[in-house]
């Protein structure tokens, strides 16, 4: 097997001697978590770029948040990025893949980040608005745009209006969803188109032209490409990450996928149930299986319901 790795890395890298390399997957979790949580102008571009106002990089926060992947190093890292923003807290995620239950599983992100750290006793005008951006590689929608936002809104409306819109509702909660398929074919002139594009370049040539059209946009993320491209371990470790995620991609197209997950989540349950009735704490099981403490309440409490039911 380590020598596959090392040929498709040989293969991955052998354009480094001409003048068009090939760039690293900036779609690659590991990669643009890289790149957007540790370089904060960009994170701003892109957010005001989705948002449609500006964000200063000096009032963003990083929020470290637990771990459930492999990073370069072999550890694990979260695939998404949770940062707070004056008084709202935002949730940036990367998605290649559309996953069984995908919607509620976003749907499941905004509601633990709205009420993370909310405590009984705490006031209510305590919770902040939260906007989820979704960045994906597939088609959500049958429609030709590819930016979509979801606000609460009246349905039914008011007379001579087809919605009503309360402002104090429809602030609290955002998701965006940016398909990024929807962006190949086009020829990029606004801020998130910009971006857009940039998530879809495999090439420096590519790269180079989106940089003469605005490189200022990039706030340096076109050069944290670049960086993690040109450097062995961390290039080579994008790679092998971006194989796992193809073959993942192709179990599920192959129909694969859904007893896959049914059979992994029904064993991931057992060794939940099993470590917490021999003694161990939630933060010990957490730390053990690698799964976040809210999802390992979330699992015990469920399997309580279910005996009292």
């Amino acid at each position: 097997m380590e020598k596959n790795n090392n040929e498709n890395y040989t293969m991955y890298n052998e354009n480094e001697k001409t003048g068009d390399r090939t760039l690293v997957n900036p779609q690659t979790d590991i990669v643009f978590k890289e790149i957007f949580s540790k370089n904060k102008r960009a994170l701003a571009s892109l957010i005001s770029s989705v948002i449609g106002r500006k964000v200063k990089a000096e009032d963003i926060t990083v929020v470290p948040n637990e771990i459930t992947s492999e990073g370069y190093d072999g550890k694990v890292a979260r695939l998404d990025i949770e940062v707070l923003i004056g008084n709202e807290k935002y949730d940036i995620e990367m998605q290649i893949c559309k996953e069984k239950g995908f919607y509620k599983r976003s749907r499941y992100y905004w509601a633990k980040l709205y009420t993370d750290n909310f405590k009984q006793g705490d006031k209510y005008s305590s919770l902040k608005p939260t906007i989820c951006i979704n960045i994906v590689n597939f088609v959500c929608f049958d429609k030709p745009e590819f930016v979509s936002r979801y606000q609460n809104v009246d349905t039914l409306g008011t007379e001579g209006s087809e919605y009503y819109v309360c402002k104090e509702i429809l602030e609290l909660d955002t998701t965006y969803y940016i398909e990024l398929p929807k962006v190949k074919d086009i020829e990029p002139e606004t801020d998130i188109e910009l971006w857009g594009k940039f998530f879809n370049v495999r090439k420096e040539s590519d790269l180079a032209m989106l940089e003469s059209k605005n490189k200022d946009l990039f706030c340096g993320a076109d050069e944290d490409l670049k960086g993690i491209s040109q450097d062995d371990i961390k290039r080579k470790a994008a790679f092998k990450r971006e194989r796992a995620e193809a073959d993942y991609i192709n179990r599920y197209d192959d129909g694969f996928e859904d007893g896959f997950e049914d059979g992994i989540e029904k064993e991931r349950v057992r060794n939940i149930l099993k470590l917490h009735k021999y003694g161990l704490g939630i933060n010990e099981i957490s730390d053990a299986l690698s799964i976040s403490a809210d999802e390992v309440q979330r699992i015990i409490d469920s399997n309580k319901e279910a005996k009292n039911d």
